[in-house]
This record gives C-alpha cells, sequence and structure tokens, in this order.
C-alpha cells in the first residue's frame, strides 16, 4: 500500500520521469468498479465536467521552468494539482501543492476544462504564495493542509461559495461532488476535467478502511470516496469538494493504490475562515513562501536605451598602427 498526498508526491515523482501524457487509450475496466470501459479510463469513475457548472475551478500549473531531480524535464503549462477560486484575485489549495512551487513560476488557468493549453479561458500567473503556518508534512498535517496564491490580475469567474463556518453542511453521508485533472486507471492525468459523486463518512470508519502511516486523520477531517469506483486520485490534490453548490472542503491525501476504491482525506474549511480572511484582508500571520520571482507586465522597469560606444581602436592594432606610421615616417 502506498500512501501519498492526492497529486503532489506520487504524481510529481512519477511526471518527473515520465512527464504527462493524454493518453485516450481505453483500458480494461477494473473488475471491481462496476465502470465501462469509457469511464475507466476518467477520474476513477467521474465524467466529463463542464466547465461552465464550476466556473471557480482552477488549475494550477508550472510556468516555463526546468526542475532538477533525478532527470531534467521542461515544465510548462501543465497542470501538477487544483484550487478553486474564493476571492476574483485569490486561489484557494493545499498546502502540499504549495510545496512543490517553492522556487517555481505558477500560472493559474480558469475558465477551462483543459488540463493542458491556453486557447480558452484566463491564464494568470501567480504572484504570492500563503501556507498555513501550522502546516506539516508530519504527523496531524491535515488539519491545516491549505494554502492560498494571489493573481497578478483578478479573475473574471465568478468565485465559488464556501460551507458554513459551523459545518452544518456538510454532515456524515452528505452528497459531494470531487473535481480534478488526476490520475486515471491507465497512470495518466485527464485531458478533460472530470466530476465524481462521493460520500462524506465518518472519519473513524475512513481510517478503519485505510491505513495512512505516521499520519493522523483527527475527528474534524472529512473522508470521501471509494464507493461505486468513485474518488478522487493522484493529481487532484487541491482540488474543491462541492456539497449542495458550496464548497465543503480541499482534496488532500490518498491511498494512491486504493483509487477508486478506497475513500480520501479532504481539509474542511470550517475553522480556517479566520486565517482566509486575514491573509485576503491582508494580514500578515500567514507563512509567506515567496513571490516567484514575477513581476507584473506594468511594473517592469523599461529598458534602458542602448548606449552606442563611440569608435576606438583596439590596443594591439594602435600599437601596431604607431610602430608602422613610425617606420613610413622614418623612410621620409
Amino acid at each position: 500500500m502506498k500512501v501519498c498526498y492526492v497529486g503532489a508526491v506520487a504524481s510529481m515523482l512519477t511526471t518527473l520521469v515520465c512527464g504527462y501524457s493524454f493518453s485516450e487509450i481505453k483500458s480494461i475496466a477494473k473488475e471491481n468498479t462496476g465502470q465501462t470501459v469509457d469511464e475507466e479510463n476518467r477520474i476513477y469513475g467521474g465524467s466529463d465536467a463542464t466547465i461552465g457548472d464550476y466556473p471557480y475551478i482552477a488549475s494550477l500549473r508550472f510556468g516555463p521552468v526546468t526542475l532538477h531531480y533525478d532527470v531534467k524535464v521542461e515544465y510548462d503549462d501543465i497542470t501538477f494539482c487544483g484550487g478553486t477560486l474564493i476571492a476574483p484575485q485569490w486561489i484557494l489549495t493545499s498546502a502540499t501543492c504549495s510545496l512543490y512551487a517553492n522556487e517555481s513560476p505558477v500560472r493559474v488557468s480558469l475558465g477551462s476544462g483543459l488540463g493542458s493549453g491556453s486557447s480558452e479561458g484566463e491564464q494568470i500567473d501567480v504572484v504570492e504564495k500563503f501556507r498555513h503556518p501550522n502546516y506539516t508534512s508530519q504527523g496531524a498535517a491535515f488539519a491545516n493542509d491549505l494554502a492560498l496564491y494571489k493573481l497578478a490580475t483578478p479573475s473574471t469567474q465568478e468565485p465559488a461559495k464556501l460551507s458554513a463556518a459551523n459545518g452544518s453542511d456538510v454532515g456524515v453521508g452528505t452528497k459531494a461532488i470531487v473535481l480534478g485533472w488526476g490520475k486515471t486507471k491507465d497512470a495518466n492525468a485527464s485531458s478533460q476535467l472530470q466530476a465524481a459523486q462521493v460520500e462524506i463518512m465518518s472519519s473513524d470508519k475512513c481510517t478503519t478502511e485505510v491505513d495512512y502511516g505516521n499520519s493522523v486523520v483527527l475527528d474534524n477531517m472529512l473522508c470521501a470516496g471509494g464507493k461505486n469506483g468513485q474518488s478522487p486520485c493522484t493529481g487532484d490534490s487541491g482540488g474543491p469538494l462541492v456539497s449542495n453548490g458550496v464548497v465543503v472542503g480541499i482534496a488532500s491525501l490518498v491511498d494512491d493504490e486504493g483509487c477508486g476504491t478506497k475513500p480520501a482525506i479532504f481539509m474542511p474549511l470550517t475553522g480556517s475562515f479566520d486565517y482566509i480572511n486575514e491573509i485576503l484582508n491582508g494580514g500578515s500571520s500567514g507563512n509567506f513562501t515567496g513571490d516567484f520571482g514575477y513581476t507584473p507586465p506594468s511594473q517592469v522597469a523599461p529598458a534602458p536605451t542602448p548606449t552606442i560606444p563611440a569608435e576606438t581602436i583596439p590596443p594591439d592594432y594602435e600599437e601596431d598602427y604607431d610602430d608602422d606610421y613610425d617606420d613610413d615616417y622614418d623612410e621620409n
């Protein structure tokens, strides 16, 4: 059994070696999912989603950059995580996703159901990133697995509606939708946004079905998916969990070998609104982790006017010229 953050660890390492490929080859449907061959090549039981139904869904992509691990791979315009537009200039995603963008430029695609390409929607650069100050990759990490990305310019898409502060809209048994461009059974990312229906279950039931190793699943975590072959998988991290039209959680952790059969963990928004509001209002308690070295075009200083140097005689040439001149002078 291999447990991974949804899309942050296993997906990134796999992609670094192989690169994302958007294969359309149909594979044999997994017997215990009950899905057709066409359905099986999607987000484990999901189906193509209409972007107009989820205008706030964001595709987080690396800008043109070379990452150095065991191999050198050029990344450009490829979805590595999902996110949610919660204000015209702010994206909510998982803190785990932000770990892979510490030194990399990030671009956000909005208004498009495609996992790559810029022919549709908006492509906006990220200028600042804030990771929850209490996030940790060990122990009870999921309690604070969220991050905020500030966009260079406001998006024209409609921001998401967020869950009730008291969590009254995310009880056990609640039906929800998970969205993303994550891994399908053939180990490739989906080229088209996928949506799958899942059911929220108790954290106790979740921990009895999946061994999360040293990670602690707290009582207030959301647990969903795994029934009827429907669940998020590697590559869906940071994407929204939507119930009755409102975003109630963020995809955080999944058993990579149990996609479609075992539940995933979601970071609930309940208890995080004070932090989110503070950052959106210019607060400073957030863990500011960088500006990606990006400067919006309007702030780029104009290039200096080039100065054309006066014509000069190279030193060696000048010395030879003087000697020749002296010789000519002596001969005369």
